[in-house]
C-alpha cells in the first residue's frame, strides 16, 4: 500500500512546488510618447505600398491611414485600452485597397480593448481577445 501512495506524494509535491513559483510578468506596455506603424489589420498584412501610422501622445492617438490622417482619445489602464472613435480628415483617395484598408484599420483601432507587447511589437486584441491590430514600434529620434 505505501507504493501506491508514492507516486501521488510526488505528484502533489510537484504541484505544490510549480503553483510556489511566481512567474515573472512582462510589465503593462506604457504607449505615451510611442510611436508605430501598423502591420497587420484582422490578421491580414497591409496590401503593398500602403501605411498606417499611430503616434500616442497626450491620451491621444494619430496618424496617417492610408488616404487620411486620424486623431482619436484614448485612455490606458495597465494593459486595458479604450481608444474613441477617430477624427479623420475627408479626402477620398481611388487608390487599389485604399479606402477599404483605412475603413478596416479605424474599425479595428476603436474595436481594441487590450494591448500586449513583445519585443517591438504590439498586439491590439479586441473585447474577445482576437488580434485586431498588429503594429510594429518605429525608433525614436
Amino acid at each position: 500500500m505505501k507504493a501506491r501512495l508514492w507516486p501521488l506524494v510526488m505528484v502533489l509535491l510537484l504541484a505544490g512546488l510549480l503553483t510556489s513559483c511566481n512567474a515573472v510578468e512582462a510589465p503593462d506596455p506604457d504607449l505615451e510618447n510611442t510611436s508605430w506603424h501598423v502591420l497587420e489589420i484582422n490578421g491580414s498584412p497591409l496590401p503593398e505600398g500602403i501605411e498606417i501610422t499611430a503616434n500616442f501622445t497626450d491620451d491621444v492617438v494619430g496618424g496617417e491611414a492610408p488616404c487620411n490622417v486620424y486623431s482619436a482619445e484614448y485612455s490606458q489602464d495597465g494593459s486595458q485600452i479604450n481608444i474613441d472613435a477617430p477624427i479623420m480628415t475627408q479626402m477620398y483617395c481611388e487608390e487599389e485597397n485604399v479606402m477599404e484598408t483605412e475603413e478596416a484599420f479605424t474599425r479595428a483601432l476603436v474595436a481594441a480593448r487590450q494591448i500586449a507587447l513583445e519585443g517591438d511589437n504590439l498586439f491590439m486584441q479586441d473585447a474577445d481577445g482576437k488580434v485586431v491590430l498588429l503594429l510594429e514600434r518605429q525608433p525614436s529620434g
